[in-house]
């Protein structure tokens, strides 16, 4: 698995955006205390998807297709607003 590149602290929290093969995904993070997932995708949004159990997101991570996985799997999470991605 390609190492963490980047991490950004939110309220006290330290997440860890692992780089990934996709065309339209740049990164993901994920917090297994909160179930709580992050994906940027390549334009920059970045977008947040609750009540992600740990078995979720290590499928997601070794699926041929992250971004197919995470369309069929997961559907469309919340974007997060600019302040709320600053905030980051």
């Amino acid at each position: 698995m390609t190492p963490a590149v980047t991490r950004i602290t939110t309220d006290g929290d330290v997440w860890q955006f692992q780089k990934v093969k996709s065309s339209n995904i740049d990164s993901i993070a994920y917090s297994p205390a909160k179930s709580l997932m992050l994906v940027r995708f390549r334009d920059g949004a970045i977008y947040e998807y609750a009540d992600v159990p740990a078995e979720k997101h290590t499928a997601l991570m070794a699926a041929p297709s992250i971004g197919r996985h995470l369309a069929q799997t997961f559907g469309k999470g919340r974007r997060l607003s600019g302040a709320e991605v600053q905030a980051l």
